[in-house]
């Protein structure tokens, strides 16, 4: 009975996170996640929390670095809880993808003579689709960038395309941490967020994770961090919000899924299967190890997996 009605909880929980949230509806999720909190990873290494979004910042002797500042409102929250932990100024602000959403708080750190960095398809993004509360980056690299600054150090490094064309895979050298926005949430292999997949590209989704894989192998990182929260629930049946930071196993995790589940779309398509037929020939039940499962999400994102065979993006 026990069982059962954890099962019944988590099920709920997977609602309330459900996979086609947008990110403005997610951003709206503060009034049940709270408003603002920050978790500490380590001395260096903090992670804030604003509704159902997360957002790194680096802490070092000499300054802190930014990662993903979100908006305006969100970015306010952020400048007051550093101050809380340095006096010293923020110098970098990274956007590891150019996705509005991740990255319109940048303007109050430029005031105050911080650099904007990025990979550099994400300025390319920026001049096509501009936005007001988007600034550009001051600099842009190609396919690694290293920031030292305090005695410590954070490597950029771009794998292609995944989440947005720009996404940049973020080390932290020291804690053997690796920041991953969105493409995986720790602790654990999930539903994606958005079972539409938008902004994902599909023909390189495998080959990034696999990447970023390997790059964890050679610097020895144990821990991912995410840019969303993961909740469970309480014996009390509460939700309770999950640490930022999970094995770094979860990217490997995250890769078989997506393996197993395209190989499923491509054997249902050589039998006749058809977008308006697909979501309703796949065993789902298989994938009840995810995070966020969701029958409904995950027969979104079938009919997406056969769009990529159809279209190869």
């Amino acid at each position: 009975m026990k069982t059962f009605k954890r099962a019944l909880l988590s099920a709920f929980a997977a609602s309330v996170l459900a996979v086609a949230i947008t990110p403005a509806q997610a951003q709206d999720t503060a009034a049940m996640f709270g408003e603002i909190a920050v978790d500490k990873v380590s001395d260096s290494l903090y992670s804030l929390r604003r509704g159902a979004y997360r957002a790194p910042f680096y802490v070092t002797d000499e300054g802190v670095v930014v990662f993903d500042p979100m908006d305006p409102r969100a970015a306010n929250y952020l400048r007051i809880e550093i101050g809380k932990v340095t006096t010293k100024p923020v110098k970098y602000v990274v956007y590891t993808t150019s996705l509005r959403d991740r990255v319109s708080g940048a303007r109050i750190f430029k005031n105050e003579g911080a650099q904007i960095i990025s990979q550099e398809k994400c300025a390319e993004n920026m001049r096509e689709t501009p936005f007001q509360d988007a600034l550009p980056p001051d600099l842009t690299y190609k396919d690694k960038h290293e920031i030292k600054l305090g005695g410590k150090q954070v490597d950029l490094h771009y794998f292609g395309p995944a989440n947005d064309t720009c996404q940049s895979v973020v080390v932290f050298k020291d804690e053997k941490v690796l920041f991953l926005s969105n493409v995986v949430v720790p602790p654990g292999p999930a539903v994606p967020w958005n079972s539409g997949m938008a902004n994902i590209y599909m023909h390189n989704l495998i080959p990034f994770l696999k990447k970023v894989e390997d790059l964890a192998a050679v610097e020895g990182i144990t821990q991912n961090m995410g840019a969303f929260i993961s909740v469970d629930v309480t014996p009390e049946r509460k939700l309770k919000i999950l640490p930022p930071v999970g094995p770094i196993a979860a990217v490997r995790q995250q890769r078989e899924f997506w393996e197993a589940f395209y190989a499923d779309v491509k054997a249902e398509m050589a039998k006749g299967a058809t977008a308006a037929t697909i979501s309703d020939r796949l065993d789902y039940s298989k994938y009840k190890y995810l995070r966020r499962y969701n029958e409904d999400a995950l027969k979104v994102v079938a009919k997406r997996v056969l769009s990529y065979y159809t279209t190869g993006r």
